[in-house]
């Protein structure tokens, strides 16, 4: 990484920056353990069985040059350019496709299951000025360009992570094809998407009244796949005293649905049973422009619109105690999810004709209301010798709605429950806690400090498509502390979050995946208990 500034004049006038960098990542995730007479495993490969591994390589890289600098004492601009890159190889590792056979040479067990990858290059100039419209004080007026192309890409996997080889598996049954617990990218799935967008904005801010300030903003964009958006925004600040002001914002929102949305598809094996013989199903998550989707009733993706609005407060009745309070609310429309998975006769019949046997595809199916509010409180403590002491606390409550009814295409008269499913809905309405509080101490003396975290986490659910299955998981506490030490450039830090071990609640039997996974994967703090660690850090 790198981060440089080179002056253009004497005078420290203008300058010329460049930053960006290049990083490489390896990572490790198992699935759930094949044992050696699962219908998924041939015992010839692993006598015992086997854990299936995803090892991403995920390589990222940016860079950016601009210059900048000012004239006439109240103007201010900066132009630069930026490139950046991302790239996600899916490798898959101590796996087999079971319908290869036992005896395919040379029993392959790692497979490169294709990649993702997305870029995006942008030109920005910005410009601000000091602007004497006979207020007070001069208001900022700040305006700017942005030019962007962006390019998604989805590459196939090599053939053995997707193909059918048409074996029978150990049990006698149709094989499982492609590589288990990640099957590769087909050719189908292939996808080379690109756009481009413009956009300008207007920004003008300025103290109307020593206490009062206004602000005004607006934004245009055009792409070139979604059409234009005006957006605006207004925001205002009120200090009727120094110890309290008051704030308030309203603005619009416009999302183009992103190209991996618009773009991606993968299509995996699902094994039904249908009148009591298991069948393969071909289920795919397939692009809103595909001939299955379309087929399914799939519409072109529409932008996002949204509203926003917040209002609060910061008080500070006495010297070293700060309290805020703030309101916000989100409306969207058109959000962009998920729709269920459709399977059965009727679908068949659909999508047969394109090689499938059932879909889902991402739609533009629900508008949804997002209301909550956000309390914090802080003091200081001067303790003289001992040190100084910041308590705080911070409280965050959240819903999440669905507003309005569920759009269903005609040809999915009658899948209303599954164009988005109730698994879906309650995962959006309550799978994370509406409520989180957190409550800290930090000390600090000299060289020393330590930091004392305590956090709520409330209850949540856990949705499953059979409704008596369903799980509420109850609020826990968890602590965490850090004691650190500095001394010239060298601290030395050592710590433990969730220091008494607590887990979420478990799973009941019926939804552990066959008594796989004990805990529930959607828990906010994880499942993994306890956790010690030491830090070093030196600084030049």
């Amino acid at each position: 990484w790198f981060n440089s500034t080179f002056p253009l004049d004497a005078g420290n006038t203008r300058f010329l920056y460049a930053y960006g960098g290049w990083s490489r990542r390896d990572g490790s995730h198992g699935g759930f353990y094949r044992r050696a007479l699962d219908a998924r495993n041939w015992p010839q490969i692993y006598p015992l069985g086997f854990l299936p591994t995803i090892q991403p390589d995920v390589v990222d890289g940016s860079g950016t040059l601009g210059a900048r600098g000012a004239w006439g004492g109240s103007w201010f601009w900066d132009l630069s350019a930026q490139y950046g890159h991302n790239r996600f190889d899916f490798n898959v590792v101590n796996s087999l496709n079971a319908s290869l056979g036992p005896d395919v040479p040379p029993n392959q067990t790692e497979f490169y299951s294709g990649s993702l990858a997305f870029g995006q290059f942008l030109v920005n100039a910005d410009f601000s000025h000091a602007l004497d419209i006979g207020l007070r004080e001069p208001v900022n007026l700040a305006f700017g360009a942005e030019y962007r192309h962006e390019n998604f890409e989805q590459t196939p996997g090599e053939p053995a992570s997707y193909v059918d080889g048409g074996f029978a598996n150990q049990l006698g049954g149709r094989a499982e094809a492609g590589t288990q617990v990640f099957p590769g990218f087909r050719p189908s799935n292939a996808a080379d998407a690109s756009r481009n967008s413009v956009a300008a904005y207007l920004d003008l801010e300025g103290d109307l009244h020593e206490k009062v300030r206004l602000g005004l903003a607006g934004r245009v964009e055009d792409y070139d796949d979604f059409g234009s958006t005006v957006d605006g925004k207004v925001t205002l600040r009120v200090a009727p005293h120094p110890r309290f002001v008051l704030r308030g914002a309203a603005s619009t929102g416009f999302r183009a649905p992103s190209l991996a949305q618009s773009s991606f598809s993968s299509v995996a094996t699902n094994f039904i049973s249908v009148g009591g013989v298991v069948q393969p199903v071909e289920v795919g998550t397939f692009s809103v422009e595909s001939p299955v989707a379309r087929a399914l009733g799939a519409q072109p993706l529409e932008p996002e619109e949204s509203v926003h609005y917040s209002a609060g407060f910061a008080l500070s009745p006495v010297d070293r105690l700060e309290m805020t309070l703030d309101y916000y609310r989100i409306d969207i429309d058109g959000r962009v999810v998920f729709s269920g998975n459709f399977t059965g006769p009727r679908i068949e019949a659909l999508v047969r004709p394109f090689g499938a046997n059932g879909g889902r595809f991402f739609t533009n199916a629900i508008d949804t209301e997002t209301e909550g509010f956000d309390a914090t409180v802080r003091y200081r403590f001067d303790l003289g010798t001992t040190g100084n002491l910041v308590l705080s606390a911070a409280y965050n409550h959240t819903e999440n709605e669905i507003v309005g009814e569920v759009a269903t295409p005609p040809q999915l008269a009658g899948f209303e429950n599954v164009l988005f499913d109730r698994v879906e809905r309650l995962r959006l309405v309550c799978g994370q806690p509406e409520d989180n509080l957190r409550l800290a101490a930090d000390w600090q003396r000299g060289g020393f400090g330590s930091v004392l975290r305590v956090g709520r986490y409330g209850e949540y659910c856990f949705a499953t498509p059979t409704e008596a299955n369903d799980q509420t998981f109850g609020a826990e506490w968890l602590v965490d502390l850090e004691l650190a030490w500095t001394r010239n450039r060298l601290t030395l830090a050592a710590g433990v979050q969730n220091a008494f071990d607590e887990f979420p609640d478990q799973l009941r039997p019926a939804n552990s995946s066959f008594v796989v996974q004990t805990f529930p994967s959607t828990s906010p703090f994880g499942f993994n208990g306890r956790f010690i660690y030491g830090k070093v850090g030196l600084r030049f």
